[in-house]
């Protein structure tokens, strides 16, 4: 087809300088009707434009990574006149996949499409037609048309949350379970110390009544705890570019947010307090105390983007500072360094310091040996890669 158009083009400029050269008048004639023929497939490519119409939609506004969606595209060609090759470039949630669809319409007819699209990365996309290359019917013009540029096009958008598996154990020092546990299931054995009695309210679980003293009062009375303090738990998200190639950078991420929204499932299930710090180009900070405030936690870790400008150092640095009321100090990072690892290891005669190495999948060991190193600094720490399992990983003692 460029051969094609190529030599068309050069004949279109050859010919009428032949003509002069030579005096033929045949060449005049045939350099006419090559610029009548342009004329015509430009006009068929502008009402092409003009005319076309389509409908698309996406079959979830929201899937997990790994998950494929389905894109519904249906192409309508409702006037007398054929589209004779049109290009549907689309835009997909693989920012690596350049996806096309050829077709051609005859006029008044339609066709449509059931189109399977992966969904390896986390993030937010826009899916669907994006450019529409028309192809008038003797090949000569490519019109290349860009729906973005109109005020009215939204093309569909698809959320790609992070994978929270559920974890079996979270193996993580000084977390005490008397308080979460009292709120998840309150003991039954009434020789349990408490601190005193009150009437009972609806909503009360039956495990707190006290059903002797209920009986001798002749009124349900519930059971009254001395408050237990929770030890709260900072999790610092580092949102420092992982380095390598595009498709090591996502996967890296990719796994560092698995991590974290696998881990902060598994706690908030607890009903643990957990305070959530990321200091990107936009410093954010969450707290969070059960399942409730997970789904928020989750999309955000589907849209955070890694450009944090300080390094990890510095980012520990300035957690430091605030980490009064907490207990233990888990930190995800993707580039772990040296004075990185320093800041962790000044802090962790007063906390119980953790860290989780995320890596990509093909990645030299780099990524189990930045886990090593800080465990030969006394750090427990993991080293999950993209495609492991955050509760294979997470689940085992670091």
């Amino acid at each position: 087809m460029k051969a094609v158009r190529a030599a068309f083009f050069a004949s279109l400029a050859l010919l009428p300088l032949a003509g002069l050269v030579t005096g033929a008048r045949i060449l005049y004639l045939l350099a006419a009707f090559e610029a009548f023929l342009l004329v015509v497939s430009a006009a068929l490519g502008l009402w092409a434009i003009l005319t076309f119409t389509f409908q698309q939609a996406v079959s979830a506004e929201s899937t997990e990574r790994g998950r494929p969606v389905r894109l519904a595209l249906r192409v309508l060609n409702e006037k007398p006149f054929p589209y004779a090759l049109l290009r549907l470039r689309l835009s997909t949630a693989d920012p690596c996949e350049d996806r096309r669809v050829d077709l051609n319409l005859p006029p008044r007819s339609e066709r449509s499409f059931d189109l399977v699209l992966e969904c390896p990365h986390r993030g937010l996309y826009p899916i669907g037609i994006t450019v529409i290359d028309f192809v008038d019917l003797f090949g000569l013009l490519r019109l290349p048309f860009d729906l973005r540029l109109l005020s009215w096009y939204r093309a569909p958008q698809l959320l790609v949350l992070p994978r929270a598996p559920d974890l079996p154990r979270l193996p993580l020092r000084t977390l005490d379970s008397k308080a979460a546990a009292r709120r998840a299931a309150p003991s039954e054995d009434p020789l349990e110390p408490f601190s005193d009695l009150r009437a009972y309210r609806p909503g009360d679980s039956r495990r707190l009544i006290h059903w002797k003293a209920s009986l001798r009062q002749r009124a349900l009375l519930s059971r009254r705890f001395d408050p237990v303090e929770e030890p709260r738990l900072r999790i610092l998200v580092d949102l420092a570019p992982p380095g390598g190639g595009r498709e090591e950078a996502a996967q890296a991420e990719d796994a560092l947010c698995e991590a974290a929204a696998a881990v902060l499932r598994h706690l908030l299930r607890q009903n643990r307090p957990v305070e959530v710090a990321a200091y990107g180009r936009t410093p954010v900070r969450f707290a969070a105390r059960g399942p409730k405030d997970f789904p928020a936690l989750r999309r955000w870790l589907a849209t955070a983007a890694f450009d944090a400008p300080a390094p990890l150092d510095a980012q520990v640095a300035q957690e430091t500072a605030s980490l009064r009321e907490a207990r233990a100090f888990l930190v995800l990072t993707a580039r772990p360094d040296g004075a990185g690892l320093a800041a962790l290891r000044a802090i962790r005669d007063r906390l119980s310091v953790h860290a989780l190495v995320a890596g990509p999948a093909q990645d030299d060991g780099r990524t189990r040996e930045a886990a090593a190193d800080l465990r030969r600094a006394g750090i427990p720490a993991w080293a999950l890669r993209y495609g492991e399992d955050p509760a294979d990983v997470l689940g085992a003692e670091p």
